[in-house]
């Protein structure tokens, strides 16, 4: 066997092998739990809330709560004392849905709903703003949700 053949046949063991180990890491890690957490645009944050039964949770004020929310949301202030323990209070393995006005106050939420190890949480980029920019609906009282 020539020397070229020879390193030829060497390098195509170490990639037969190097697949080998790459293949078995990825089997190894896919059987692990998976957490998911993301931001999505209005649309399919929409989507979400159906397609994984979400309980949606508008974490901005009382007062901005009142002002209009998503259909059914819960509202747990993200400036309340409490705030991390009535997350904590959830049942984590459940989807969950977070929105605010515009964003920032959720995608805190979302670091912290994934400390507290939540399976599934959807962040509502661009928050109640951007659903109404899409001119998605709104419960502005009771009686309409």
């Amino acid at each position: 066997m020539t020397t070229k053949k020879y390193i030829t046949l060497i390098l195509g063991v170490c990639g037969l092998l190097a697949i080998s180990i790459l293949v078995t890491n990825t089997e190894s890690t896919s059987s692990e739990p998976t957490n998911s957490y993301i931001v999505l645009e209005s649309q399919d944050f929409a989507k979400y809330i159906t397609d994984k039964e979400a309980v949606v949770i508008d974490v901005r004020t009382p007062a901005e709560f009142a002002s209009g929310h998503l259909s059914g949301a819960l509202n747990i202030d993200s400036s309340a004392p409490d705030f991390q323990e009535q997350l904590n209070a959830l049942d984590k393995s459940k989807a969950y849905a977070v929105y605010c006005r515009s964003g920032n106050r959720s995608a805190t939420a979302l670091k912290t709903m994934r400390g507290l190890n939540f399976a599934a949480v959807a962040d509502l980029g661009g928050g109640i703003l951007a659903w109404e920019r899409n001119r998605l609906p709104i419960c502005v009282s009771s009686l309409t949700c």
